[in-house]
């Protein structure tokens, strides 16, 4: 099987993102995407994140990739062009054939877990920043969030999209707040730039 590994450029980019001001969502779409083949998905948590902070208090669990793909699946299923394999199923149904989402990201195990799931691609959100502070030097809260996430083909293990967004904010120290908002902002643009599913017409006999 071949299996696709994400570069460190490719990783951080999202990071690098989030030094600018406001929200950011840059997609890809390559030109392997079948709207037919890959509206059928499942997303995954990619793991732990590369900085998560939250002062004052303890720093934010690994479990914000977890929040950020149930966000990002209940965003993909409003839109009305995915369907999508409910993620309080998903580790049951891989336990059942032995496999964990960890071992789907960390070992490429896409058709595996494609055929399990029954799903033509899977998503893979990865938190590379989440940072709530609730005062700066200057005196104002700060809410901070970035991370990218790419869509891949069971079949070939290539990549059929990707996003890398970041977002911060000024006045809120909600970061998962502002996760939450970046992801509907980010999905929001991919549906746009996705392409949508030729439909056929039959013509009626006369």
């Amino acid at each position: 099987m071949k299996t696709i590994r994400l570069s460190a450029i490719q990783w951080y980019l999202p990071l690098v993102l989030a030094v600018g001001c406001g929200s950011v969502a840059r997609v890809t779409v390559m030109p392997a995407f079948d709207p037919a083949k890959h509206s059928r998905v499942v997303v995954l948590a990619g793991g732990a994140p590369l900085v998560a902070t939250w002062r004052p208090g303890p720093p934010i669990s690994s479990g914000a990739d977890e929040v950020a793909a149930n966000y990002f699946a209940t965003a993909m299923l409003a839109t009305g062009r995915f369907r999508v394999v409910e993620r309080t199923r998903l580790d049951r149904l891989l336990a059942e054939h032995d496999l964990t989402q960890s071992d789907v990201v960390a070992r490429g195990e896409f058709k595996k877990a494609g055929r399990i799931l029954g799903v033509g691609a899977i998503i893979i959100v990865r938190i590379d920043e989440i940072m709530g502070v609730m005062t700066t030097t200057l005196g104002n809260p700060l809410s901070r969030v970035s991370f990218g996430c790419h869509c891949v083909d069971v079949e070939t293990g290539e990549y059929v999209w990707s996003i890398a967004a970041a977002d911060k904010s000024y006045w809120s120290s909600d970061s998962i707040g502002l996760c939450k908002d970046l992801i509907d902002t980010a999905v929001g643009k991919l549906v746009s730039e996705l392409p949508e599913a030729k439909r056929t017409h039959r013509r009626g006999l006369r």
